[in-house]
């Protein structure tokens, strides 16, 4: 399936990074979505050679579009929504490649500690365990939503 091309009228849901190396992938709200991320991340990483980051980043990358994914699903479409998407992107600085994930649910994640039985609740751990950093930020009034982000060091990982 061909990416989600970004309505034209929305301004884009991530802040304007300082410096650092971008690219936005829109996609749509469903199941599908997880595995177009880790392809697209891995796409991504093998263009700049960095494949040695492609687990972990296609890891953290399956967690966040999973969690925006949900969110998404379980909230009603507006009128002025003419899809569920969701939005990620990937960020490339000399230290660090950021994960971005916008969903349009503005609550804060939480990050969880599930049980051995628990069926879910995992995610952000995960994520927090293979990340430098990670957090999240409010959009503005025009995009709504948030967007979680989570930070990979790169020297730890290519050196």
């Amino acid at each position: 399936m061909p990416p989600i091309q970004a309505p034209a009228m929305r301004p884009s849901p991530f802040r304007s990074p300082a410096g650092g190396i971008w690219t936005d992938f829109f996609l749509l709200a469903e199941p599908g979505a997880v595995p177009q991320a880790r392809r697209f991340t891995e796409a991504y990483l093998r263009h700049r050679r960095l494949m040695a980051l492609s687990d972990t980043v296609a890891l953290v990358a399956s967690e966040l579009v999973t969690n925006a994914v949900r969110l998404t699903s379980a909230s009603p479409l507006t009128e002025a929504d003419d899809l569920a998407i969701v939005a990620l992107r990937v960020r490339l600085t000399p230290a660090s490649l950021f994960v971005e994930v916008w969903d349009r649910d503005p609550r804060r994640p939480i990050l969880t500690h599930a049980n051995a039985l628990d069926e879910g609740g995992r995610g952000l751990a995960l994520v927090a365990t293979l990340a430098k950093a990670w957090d999240y930020y409010p959009c503005d009034a025009a995009t709504a939503g948030k967007v979680v982000w989570a930070e990979i060091a790169i020297e730890s990982v290519t050196s």
